[in-house]
């Protein structure tokens, strides 16, 4: 029995030495930086399991109270104002000073000013996250320039 004829395109071919380990070499390499980038990798999903717990923490704890200034509410008045009844001026006398007297100081009283005392270990931006203030305003109220320098028993003023 005579065997059948394979066509040229089929026959298999030779390939060089130098093929040969170009081709061994690119698959040890391939397989080499799939090992080498395991721990980086490890290292990511570490980070990111690490992150995502913090996350689950955050959202379990009650969220932080608003202290701030509460927005303004529109009052409807009431009835129109009574048109004002003229009054009689006093009379001037060459000893008094009636039309130049000084008008009593009064001071302004903010009630929604708040204190806060710093604590150890208490950072600027861990104080504006847990009172959830605007770190600039809190800033320019208190005459912070280096929001870094924070002293433990340092008092700050927000609205």
């Amino acid at each position: 029995m005579k065997k059948p004829e394979i066509p040229e395109e089929l026959k298999p071919t030779s390939i060089s030495f130098r093929t040969a380990f170009w081709i061994v070499f690119a698959i040890h390499a391939i397989i080499g930086v799939g090992f080498a980038a395991s721990p980086v990798i490890n290292a990511k999903v570490k980070e990111n399991k690490k992150q995502i717990e913090e996350d689950k923490k955050l959202l379990e704890e009650p969220a932080p109270v608003y202290v701030g200034v509460p927005e303004a509410t529109p009052v409807p008045s009431p009835t129109p104002a009574p048109t004002p009844v003229p009054v009689a001026t006093p009379k001037q006398t060459p000893g008094s000073d009636w039309p130049h007297a000084k008008q009593p100081q009064v001071k302004k009283v903010n009630t929604l000013v708040k204190e806060y005392t710093v604590m150890p270990g208490d950072t600027f931006y861990s104080i504006v996250r847990k009172y959830r203030l605007n770190p600039i305003k809190l800033q320019k109220l208190n005459n912070i320039s280096d929001v870094n320098k924070l002293a433990a028993g340092q008092r700050l003023k927000f609205l």
